[in-house]
């Protein structure tokens, strides 16, 4: 199966839906769920397409591609969810398919993010405060409503930061605990502000081998050997080595596996 989902489309290999073909918003999904990004709506639809039993995959990999669908559309919502109250903003306000602002949608939105709408009893915050207390919302409400419409159980945020630190630090990351599928979520937010661009354009390799496979003889400084070598982006390396002392600092691991 093939599925990728971003703020314009979701796409799955199905007997009746062609590789690579969009997958539409339904107008009885529009009408149940019309505050929600229509980019959670089209991945949330992958589910009926690889959960219903007469559509039909390759015989050989029927199962398996079923699986991996399941699994994407699942955690995708954590994915989008992460890039908080901006992201949330932004694809509630456009017009249908474009990437152009309607002013009444995106009063809308921006009214629907301030932390003053959030409904009675909504559960605390855990995470670290943002400017105006915006992103922890838009991160549950990314992640609930996503996961509601394919029947989810609601996960539990047990922590996240939004603390900007600068270039080469991490990025926005929250910690789930995952009900449904029995499993610990860590979500870690890709690139959207100056300081990710920064990491993204320092491109100078390090050498990287955590379970000790590289011969003895490999190089551990650059130039490596592309086909054999082992290194990774030196500044990534950074941010994830980061953002695990803040896990780790955070003591949520404890708090995750107690559980």
């Amino acid at each position: 199966g093939v599925f990728y989902c971003d703020e314009a489309e979701a796409v799955a290999s199905a007997d009746d839906v062609e590789i690579g073909s969009p997958i539409g918003v339904p107008a009885q999904v529009e009408s149940f769920a019309p505050e929600m990004p229509r980019s959670v709506m089209r991945a949330s639809l992958v589910q009926s397409a690889s959960g219903n039993p007469h559509r039909s995959l390759a015989p050989s990999e029927n199962e398996e591609d079923h699986r991996t669908l399941r699994e994407i559309n699942h955690y995708v919502h954590f994915a989008i969810g992460i890039y908080g109250a901006a992201l949330e903003i932004f694809t509630a306000s456009v017009y249908p398919h474009t990437s152009l602002i309607a002013p009444r949608n995106a009063c809308g939105a921006v009214c629907r993010a301030l932390p003053c709408c959030r409904p009675r009893g909504s559960p605390p915050r855990v995470a670290d405060r943002d400017c105006c207390g915006a992103n922890e919302p838009a991160l549950l409400r990314a992640v609930c409503d996503g996961l509601r419409l394919s029947g989810a159980e609601r996960p539990e945020l047990l922590w996240a930061t939004w603390e900007n630190r600068g270039a080469g630090t991490s990025p926005p990351l929250a910690v789930f605990l995952d009900h449904e599928t029995r499993s610990v979520v860590v979500a870690v937010r890709g690139t959207m502000d100056a300081k990710d661009c920064i990491a993204d354009l320092t491109a100078s390799p390090a050498f990287f081998d955590p379970l000790g496979m590289a011969a003895e003889g490999a190089s551990r400084l650059p130039p490596f050997n592309d086909a054999e070598g082992f290194f990774v982006h030196s500044t990534i390396l950074a941010c994830a080595q980061d953002a695990s002392a803040r896990l780790d600092a955070s003591g949520v691991w404890d708090d995750a596996f107690e559980r």
